[in-house]
């Protein structure tokens, strides 16, 4: 099992508490982390971790979690296999608006997410189409990958399972019992609580 996640050296600055947080989680259950980082405008930050994931499934036999260097892993978080099934291969939850949020994205390797990922990166080089409920920013990925993922549901390429938000939590109401904390919308201020001490 491999959690990758990729940001600039100010991000994981910001975000101290959440990087080693991650990496503690992996040495609870002897996960391999993976920390793609580099200077703020080397590369498209937000793009990198398709760019990366990409490059790195090819290259392992390993499942790979792609997670956001503003992801918070809690103690009370178990295993990543709690939430597999034998049917599905890619992995997400939900975010406030309803759709899928690229934060905590978890893919089984196989033949379906290496394609997905494949076409996603072709994908990545041009716009998000307005007003079909893709668009979340211009800079970003998680617009091509709900606009990918429609596309294969259109299809009946049914390799998606939604997880509970639990396991990217986004909301102050649900954050004494979330698994994995994801400082973006309302809980965006929250960071500084957990940065103390550091």
């Amino acid at each position: 099992m491999i959690l990758l996640c990729t940001a600039s050296d100010n991000y994981i600055k910001k975000y101290k508490s959440c990087i080693i947080s991650q990496q503690e989680y992996c040495n609870r259950n002897n996960y391999k982390y993976i920390l793609i980082q580099g200077t703020l405008k080397s590369r498209n930050w937000k793009r990198a971790k398709i760019e990366e994931l990409h490059s790195i499934i090819d290259t392992t036999d390993d499942d790979i979690l792609l997670i956001d260097g503003d992801c918070y892993i809690k103690n009370n978080c178990p295993p990543l296999d709690n939430f597999l099934n034998k049917d599905k291969s890619i992995y997400y939850a939900n975010g406030k608006s309803g759709r899928l949020n690229s934060g905590f994205l978890y893919f089984k390797n196989n033949l379906e997410s290496k394609n997905f990922v494949r076409e996603l990166l072709k994908k990545l080089e041009k716009p998000v189409p307005r007003g079909r409920g893709y668009f979340v920013t211009k800079e970003g990925e998680n617009g091509h990958i709900i606009w990918l993922k429609d596309e294969y549901e259109k299809a009946l390429k049914n390799i998606f399972q939604e997880i509970p938000k639990l396991w990217n939590c986004s909301s102050p109401i649900l954050e004494k019992e979330a698994y994995v904390l994801h400082f973006t919308n309302d809980l965006k201020k929250g960071i500084h609580r957990y940065n103390e001490g550091l």
